[in-house]
């Protein structure tokens, strides 16, 4: 039976005498808090965690911690965390998140790993793509800003 009254709420089933809500549609989770006040809720689960329904209590986090979304319904990932390399043929397995390699970084989201910022870079923040390391011959540019780490050739001598 579809609910008249809390339907717009995440309702999946009420209750045929008074119309409040007897369980919630996946991507919800049971609000107790509103019990008498509404007739007991449902509350969408937000970014980053997901519920199948029913009388969840809570929303559960993405099945995979690399990710950054998933389903608000499976808990399939959707995007990555930076430093997070997208691989949409692993959904299914839940390892769509796979880590940057070393000299690599990715934004996050659906984007691949690519190769640091600078190619002077020995190795790079996984996050950002800027500099950790240089690679020999090159030192960080004193004036650059901290955070972008440039590498540049050493001087003479």
């Amino acid at each position: 039976m579809i609910c008249t009254l809390c339907a717009a709420n995440g309702c999946a089933t009420c209750n045929s005498a008074n119309g409040f809500c007897q369980s919630c549609s996946p991507g919800y989770r049971w609000n107790n808090n509103n019990t008498i006040i509404n007739g007991n809720a449902c509350t969408l689960c937000s970014i980053g965690t997901y519920s199948l329904g029913n009388l969840g209590l809570q929303c559960l986090t993405c099945i995979d911690s690399s990710c950054a979304t998933c389903s608000l319904t499976t808990g399939v990932c959707q995007s990555c965390n930076a430093g997070y390399n997208w691989n949409n043929l692993n959904v299914i397995l839940s390892n769509a998140c796979t880590l940057c390699l070393a000299g690599t970084f990715s934004l996050g989201g659906t984007a691949q790993c690519q190769s640091c910022i600078n190619a002077q870079c020995a190795s790079c923040n996984p996050r950002t793509g800027f500099c950790t390391s240089c690679q020999p011959g090159h030192r960080y540019n004193g004036s650059a800003i901290l955070s972008e780490n440039v590498c540049i050739p050493c001087l003479a001598g």
